[in-house]
Parts: C-alpha cells; structure tokens; sequence
C-alpha cells in the first residue's frame, strides 16, 4: 500500500491532479456469493418458527471470502465496465486506459489520482455500480496526514507528516511535556550490547512528571520500536539510523538502550510536524545518495550504510542498517 501510495503521489506531482478519497459503503455486502453458504442465526434472532441456518446470497463481514468477493466484484466493474486497466507490478494499481486517471485500491478505501472533471466523472460512473461516498481531497492514509496545495486546479506542492500519530506515541509513553533535544541520537555513541548507560539521569531531562520515567521500560521497549519503526518507514527518514540501532536490541534492551530510545522521544516532541514536501517545481530528475561508515559495529565489524533516493524534492525511498558482510578494506564497502 505505501509502496502504491508513492507511485500514485509521484504521478499526481508530475501531472498537477489532485488525490482524492473515495470510501464505498459497505463494501462487503456488494459482492454476491458464488457457492452455497450457511450461516447460524445469533440466539437473539431465533423466533419461533425462524429457521436456525439462513444462506447467504451476499458478502458478510467475517466471511472467510469475503475480501476475495468483494475484490472480484471490484474488479470486474473498473476493467470491464469503467475501462481501467490492472497494473502488473502491482495489483492493486488501476490506471484508465485513455484518461490520466490513477487509482488504488485498499479494501474499500480509495485514492484517486485524477482531474476535478475526471474526478466528477468517476464518483458518477461508480454510483451506478456501489454506493460511495466522496471524501473530497484526501487527508489522512493510514495514519499519515495529506496536505495538498493547488493552484488553479493544479497541484503544486503535496506534504506528507504524522503529527498526531507522533503526538499519540508521545502520550502513550508519557513524553509530551519533555525537553526537547536536536538530534535523534546521541552524538558520539553506537549502541551495543550490555553498554553501560553513559548520558545523565532521566530525572534531569525530562519533565518533572516522574511518570513518564516508568512508561518507557523494558517490557514497553519492543511496542515503542514497533511504534518507531512505523514513523521512520513512512514519513521520517532522518530518524532511521536511530531506530535502527535501537531495533537490534528489542529482545534485551539494556539501560542504555532505554536511555537512547528516550532521547529519540524527545527529539520527536521538538519535531512533531516534520514531514516529507515535494514540489512540482523541484528537480523531476530521481537524486539518489549513498555512504557507508567501514567496520563501525563495533560487536561485529561490519559496516553501517544508508541511502535516501530524492524526487520532487522529497524523499520516496530510504534505508539504513548493517551490512550482512565484512568488508576487509574501505573502498568494497560502498559497492555492498
């Protein structure tokens, strides 16, 4: 779905159409069921006279078929009835066969990637098939927020954040009220196993809300990382090299680890609304940058590498980890 999200955005930024969200109404229970199937009547139903078993002419929420109904139903109609054509990379991808016209699909979520007249002539060919409700310009997608700048029906800038997801994390492990930092890791240290903790007392850092000390512990370490790792593969790539490090410790973190991870919470609540920007007027050109630190794991000696790929201004995709390999000199360490 991200990876589709990308592609859509990309195409919406290079062509000025907007991105739209279309929702259909109980999607489920549009798709006719193939083959014979039964369903038991909930107690509370079951009146005198009223048959115990009932078979499903439709789609029901909870049917093990359900998804794959409701998907053959969908399909059908855009590629027989509105002429989309299913894109081969990625089946979930519908393109128009002869209007520039995107769209995804995400169970009955949506996004469309078309003109205001092309948009207009969508919603009203659906309607003759589900009932749909148009959501205007999209907002929000899977939790990251959408903001379109368009001028004269065309789209010129998109921004791509999670404020309230970021807020949500901070208030979920108490840390909404701390002392903002100004980078995502500690400077001049790399985590390894069973580090002693080096950096100042949690007590002097943050708040004097004693709460938040206890919210980040040992057992809530492998949900912040998951939690983490959600913002840095969507919209925050500058904090990957700290997530990074701090995933390779999710089954024993040590104190040090605790204490790196909440320095990572303070620097998202300075940073909250820090997103990705593309612009249509940014270098259209794929920017692609590489580098690699040689041997700085210090445990293993395998070396760090990372690389950001840049359209339009902002990022689309981006990766930081350890090299799987040992490199016995500096230059093979780029090429890995």
């Amino acid at each position: 779905m991200l990876q589709r999200a990308t592609n859509t955005l990309d195409k919406a930024i290079e062509l000025g159409l907007q991105i739209f969200h279309i929702d259909i109404v109980t999607a489920f229970l549009n798709s006719p069921v193939k083959f014979e199937l039964y369903m038991e009547l909930p107690p509370e139903l079951i009146q005198f006279g009223t048959p115990k078993l009932v078979k499903l002419l439709k789609g029901l929420y909870g049917c093990h078929d359900a998804g794959k109904l409701w998907w053959d139903l969908l399909h059908n109609v855009l590629v027989n009835d509105m002429n989309f054509i299913q894109c081969t990379n990625d089946p979930c991808l519908y393109i128009h066969s002869t209007k520039p016209i995107f769209m995804g699909v995400y169970v009955d979520d949506l996004p469309l990637v078309a003109s205001h007249i092309d948009h207009t002539w969508f919603c009203a060919t659906l309607k003759k098939f589900f009932k749909l409700t148009d959501k205007g310009p999209m907002q929000r997608c899977l939790g990251i927020e959408i903001k379109q700048t368009v001028q004269n029906d065309v789209l010129t800038d998109v921004i791509l954040s999670q404020g309230k997801y970021t807020t949500d994390l901070l208030t979920q492990f108490g840390y909404e009220q701390s002392k903002p930092v100004y980078t995502p890791a500690i400077p001049n240290t790399f985590l390894v196993s069973n580090m002693p903790n080096t950096e100042k007392s949690i007590t002097d850092v943050t708040t004097s809300n004693t709460d938040s000390i206890t919210k980040v512990s040992v057992k809530s370490y492998p949900s912040l990382i998951g939690s983490l790792l959600w913002l840095t593969l969507q919209t925050r790539p500058e904090i990957s090299q700290a997530v990074s490090q701090l995933s390779r410790f999710v089954s024993n973190p040590s104190p040090a680890h605790l204490t790196a991870a909440k320095h990572l919470l303070r620097y998202l609540n300075g940073s909250r609304t820090l997103g990705i920007h593309y612009s249509k007027t940014a270098n259209s050109t794929p920017l692609i940058y590489s580098d690699a630190t040689w041997a700085s794991d210090p445990e293993s000696s395998r070396s760090v590498q990372a690389y950001v790929i840049l359209l339009y201004g902002g990022a689309v995709s981006w990766h930081c980890g350890i090299q799987k390999s040992v490199s016995l000199s500096v230059k093979p360490v780029n090429f890995l």
